[in-house]
């Protein structure tokens, strides 16, 4: 199958795949909310996001691997792909190791993290070692998924999980309801991610074999870790800006508002993981894209149309987080009491339409190796968002928090363009003008549809809260896609958008 239709199809079943984990994961959550409480539900964010922490020691090996296996996926040396595959097996399973280690001295930090909430301790401390297992099994069992991503056959790893996410999804809404089991729940977990990737394992041996036979290279142990000193940036950017928040929040204003806060967080998330899934199988094409012979012209294109694709999506989601994200809630969680202030989605909503939008910029700087040059940005995004948000929380409080991570995004996105649109394309000043305009162009219809829809669901508060969801969803996704028809429809990434489907991505024009 061509590499292109294979992009295609992977962020078709990537996209679909995570349309039902989203209505899985909100099943589950749902039954967290109704039959643990808001005291489990802040502290599975919490604990989540502090082994999250420990997900730093993997450094960016992924990252600098995958790069590493273009070359010999596309010229099937498999000797090289075997030393490549049995130095990613040895590094991560010290990595599973040090995880293990460094975890347990963190859970020693626990009482200075988790407060005001009456959870007995050894069961937080029991909930913390069984979140501390699910990770440490995915690191001793996963290396043979980056070769499938190479590969571009992601959408196999996309489908096995989906499966596992079913199967075990039925077995933690029993558990949940029926046993109201948070412990359950979480050896659950541990399950899937075993099963999930024994599975992997066992499909990759059968189909590479001779990843079975590979020897670690010295070599490329060195270059390995040349790359990820620079990656490592990227990987304490991802950390600061999707774990620290509920850190600090639980450490300043209480371990519950941090499962308030949560259900909001789990809309943006879910909306930012159907983007990544939906995109997930492009990193690897665009890797080889750009390891090829390619014109600066050619490739500035792509960068723009992959830009206006994703901006697209976060226009359409980012837009309702904001309007109709409020009565979902209330609707969700069963009572008012969940339901915080407008700022709140309009703060999310700002971080997430930044990610998606300045995502291909960092995607390029992966995809050409210009690891050393990307750290430096992430590294003064990360800086910046933990002093503002420990600055901010004692002023203004969850809303000091969040606002610390939009600045913060800010940051990263300007670092990002400087390296791409000043950096590799330093001959082109041209491009960096239309990518200019058109940011602003995008940022100018969001706003407008925004302040449109506002008042337009204001007109519809006589009716009950279902309706009014309904009805406010409908007016807010038509009033952007009126305004961005108006804007875009003549232009040269709209035309290639709606071509996409005829499976001309990245083809050269």
């Amino acid at each position: 199958m061509h590499r292109n239709e294979l992009a295609v199809k992977g962020s078709i079943i990537g996209f679909t795949s995570q349309i039902i984990s989203v209505l899985l994961k909100f099943a589950v959550r749902t039954c967290v909310i109704r039959f643990l409480g808001r005291e489990v539900l802040g502290l599975d964010g919490v604990l989540i996001d502090t082994i999250s922490m420990l997900s730093l020691a993997e450094m960016g090996i992924s990252s600098a691997m995958l790069y590493r296996l273009y070359s010999p996926v596309i010229e099937d040396d498999r000797q090289r792909i075997g030393e490549l595959m049995a130095t990613y097996q040895r590094i991560y399973h010290v990595i599973a190791l040090v995880v293990a280690l460094v975890g347990i001295v963190i859970s020693l930090a626990l009482p200075w993290i988790i407060k005001g909430i009456s959870i007995p301790w050894n069961s937080i401390y029991l909930a913390f070692y069984l979140q501390l297992a699910c990770s440490v099994c995915s690191y001793l069992l996963s290396y043979q998924r980056l070769l499938l991503e190479a590969e571009q056959k992601k959408h196999l790893c996309i489908l096995v999980d989906l499966v596992f996410n079913v199967i075990f999804s039925a077995l933690k809404i029993g558990a949940i309801a029926v046993l109201r089991s948070y412990i359950g729940y979480l050896v659950l977990n541990i399950g899937q991610t075993v099963f999930a990737n024994l599975f992997l394992r066992q499909y990759s041996r059968k189909n590479y074999p001779f990843i079975k036979i590979g020897t670690v290279n010295g070599k490329d142990l060195k270059l390995l870790f040349q790359d990820t000193r620079h990656l490592l940036g990227n990987k304490l950017a991802v950390y600061v800006y999707s774990s620290t928040d509920n850190l600090i929040i639980s450490a300043f204003m209480g371990t519950a508002l941090v499962g308030t806060l949560s259900n909001y967080k789990y809309i943006a998330t879910a909306l930012g993981g159907l983007v990544s899934s939906a995109m997930s199988t492009i990193q690897p094409l665009l890797g080889n894209y750009l390891n090829s012979d390619t014109k600066p012209e050619d490739s500035f294109r792509t960068l723009q149309r992959y830009t206006f694709i994703r901006y697209t999506v976060a226009g359409l989601t980012a837009v309702p987080l904001i309007t109709v994200s409020h009565f979902f809630v209330q609707i969700w969680a069963g009572s008012e009491s969940y339901v915080l202030s407008t700022l709140i989605p309009i703060l999310l909503a700002c971080d997430y339409y930044i990610s998606c939008v300045y995502g291909p910029l960092g995607e390029y700087i992966i995809g050409m190796g210009m690891f050393q040059k990307g750290k430096y940005a992430t590294y003064a995004g990360a800086i910046t968002n933990i002093i503002l948000s420990l600055a901010f929380a004692k002023i203004w409080g969850i809303y000091g928090v969040l606002g610390a991570t939009v600045i913060s995004q800010l940051v990263i996105w300007t670092g990002d363009y400087i390296i791409v649109l000043k950096g590799y394309y330093q001959n082109f000043p041209q491009f960096r003008k239309e990518y200019a305009i058109s940011q602003m162009r995008y940022f100018t219809v969001v706003v407008v549809s925004v302040l449109l829809s506002l008042i337009l669901v204001k007109r519809i508060i006589s009716f009950s809260l279902p309706v009014r969801f309904i009805l406010g969803g409908i007016a807010t996704e038509a009033v952007f896609l009126v305004l961005f028809l108006i804007s875009f429809h003549r232009r040269e990434e709209f035309v290639f958008a709606k071509n996409l489907c005829r499976l001309r991505f990245f083809q050269k024009k």
